[in-house]
């Protein structure tokens, strides 16, 4: 199988981001923020503390496949997934699963969806 990496599935409530094909052997619990839309969409994900949070995992250099791309804020110690190019009118702190391979890499980020706010 040919994947470009990352890329984004969803199924059963949550959303999977993989950066890899490995297999994990470490899970870690993350505090995230996502960001969605007024529909329940995912427009991206904020994970701030990033390197403190995953006890030394790492991450490969940023790539993009389509509209999904990440980028990291050494400064700031931030990690943002971008979904889509369209704007969040919602946040909504979450805990995400960051897995890891036995060379400490990160592998898939799982994140629950925020549910759509109600319209009146």
């Amino acid at each position: 199988m040919n994947e470009s990496f990352p890329l984004a599935e969803i199924a059963d409530g949550i959303m999977t981001v993989s950066f890899m094909d490995s297999d994990t052997t470490k899970s870690i619990d993350v505090t995230c923020v996502v960001d969605y839309t007024d529909f329940g969409d995912v427009v991206g994900i904020e994970i701030l503390d990033w390197r403190h949070q995953l006890s030394g995992g790492q991450i490969d250099a940023p790539s993009a496949s389509g509209q999904l791309r990440w980028s990291y804020d050494a400064e700031i110690d931030a990690l943002y997934i971008h979904t889509t190019d369209t704007r969040g009118q919602n946040q909504r702190r979450m805990t995400a699963t960051a897995k890891l391979d036995a060379k400490q890499r990160v592998v898939t980020v799982e994140v629950p969806l925020p549910s759509p706010v109600a319209r009146a």
